[in-house]
């Protein structure tokens, strides 16, 4: 539940419109089951015990159980608050700056080498012309191959999903929404902050792919599916599912 109310029809194993016959059959057996002088083995028998017969105190009382089902039905209603994530992953000095600072090292390396040759120093003007074209080039193609293996990776994003739309932000710029209504389906990774979102095929909002934070946008007859990552951001996998626990209760 939301707002970590306690579950106390799951503890007891019986739906939210089980009879007080089927809470006290329930309630016995399970008693039986977790009291601790019948597990002497097991140091968690206390705990659970403790759990069932919490449950089975508000439950077995007409008016704590009309109160606990007020607020469970409150919290269900209620739309869940917005969830923000923000990028944090930082360019490192190894990946981005070091590869830069290396081609104009090379740049430097490859003028050396002409003067070592006597390139500059020679009389001859379109000698001295090609050295420096074929400096130029051959520095500029290894700054070309240099910035494809190690792109500008500033991945500047964030991620509002709110009661009524998810909107995603790139470089200050908007550049997704997604409202809940054109959502059929929602699927979240167990232990990393990754979503797949279904939209029906009648979505009027088109999703284009945004990588990092949107990496996967499929097409298909069926409605297209949404890939949005959150794993390089300050949102951790439980709050996620949390959230869209919390979302899917309404």
């Amino acid at each position: 539940m939301p707002e970590n109310l306690p579950n106390y029809y799951e503890r007891l194993g019986v739906p939210p419109s089980a009879s007080q016959t089927d809470i006290e059959r329930a309630f016995r057996r399970l008693a039986k089951q977790t009291h601790p002088d019948r597990n002497p083995d097991d140091p968690q028998a206390n705990v659970r015990f403790r759990r069932v017969r919490q449950a089975h105190e508000v439950l077995s009382d007409p008016e704590r159980r009309a109160t606990y089902d007020a607020r469970r039905r409150r919290l269900q209603t209620a739309p869940p608050g917005p969830l923000t994530a923000t990028s944090i992953r930082e360019t490192g000095c190894v990946t981005y700056y070091l590869p830069r600072v290396g081609v104009g090292l090379l740049a430097v390396l490859a003028f050396l080498i002409l003067e070592a040759f006597g390139v500059w120093r020679t009389d001859d003007p379109e000698a001295v012309l090609w050295g420096i074209v074929g400096a130029s080039v051959a520095t500029g193609a290894l700054a070309v191959v240099i910035f494809r293996l190690f792109p500008d990776r500033s991945e500047d994003y964030a991620v509002r999903l709110g009661p009524d739309e998810v909107r995603v932000w790139y470089e200050n710029r908007p550049v997704a929404r997604i409202p809940w209504s054109d959502v059929s389906d929602v699927h979240c990774a167990r232990h990393e902050a990754v979503v797949d979102l279904r939209l029906s095929p009648d979505a009027g909002t088109p999703v284009h792919p945004v990588p990092p934070v949107i990496p996967r946008v499929v097409s298909a007859a069926q409605g297209t599916r949404v890939r949005l990552d959150l794993t390089g951001t300050d949102v951790r996998a439980p709050a996620l599912r949390q959230f869209l626990a919390a979302r899917h209760d309404r």
